[in-house]
């Protein structure tokens, strides 16, 4: 959502929904009710993001980042998760949803488009310089480390 804070208030709200409303759902499993929560908390935080009107970035502004192809897979494993949920968290908004979606929701670009309502090609490209900063990112730190 942009902040610790902001994530904070999505999820009580999202709380507030889903008490609200599980009354009147059947579910036949846990996995099944953690499906629907997520998928109220998914939509819900969409929701959000799409009344702030989520930002898309011109091209030009990836042109210097490198290509995650040129990052050694196994020094990546060594980089501790909550650094690197860190470095999504910084990236721009529209790059970050676009790629929290693809990535961790595992959503096809024509559904993200659809739900940011946006052309299937901007979620794809987004998406592409979304790993594209990433990759510098995680470049610039192992190279840090390195010295």
């Amino acid at each position: 959502m942009g902040s610790r804070d902001e994530a904070e208030d999505t999820l009580h709200d999202v709380f507030i929904k889903v008490f609200d409303k599980i009354g009147g759902m059947r579910y036949r499993s846990d996995a099944e009710l953690a499906a629907w929560i997520r998928k109220v908390c998914v939509n819900h935080c969409l929701d959000a993001l799409r009344k702030r009107r989520l930002r898309t970035f011109p091209l030009q502004e990836a042109d210097d980042i490198p290509d995650d192809n040129e990052l050694d897979a196994e020094k990546v494993r060594g980089i501790p998760q909550a650094l690197l949920l860190k470095m999504v968290s910084e990236l721009p908004e529209g790059y970050r949803t676009v790629f929290n979606l693809h990535c961790i929701e595992e959503m096809p670009h024509k559904d993200i488009g659809r739900l940011l309502g946006i052309a299937e090609k901007s979620s794809s490209s987004q998406y592409t310089r979304a790993r594209a900063m990433l990759a510098k990112q995680i470049k610039d730190y192992l190279n840090e480390k390195e010295d």
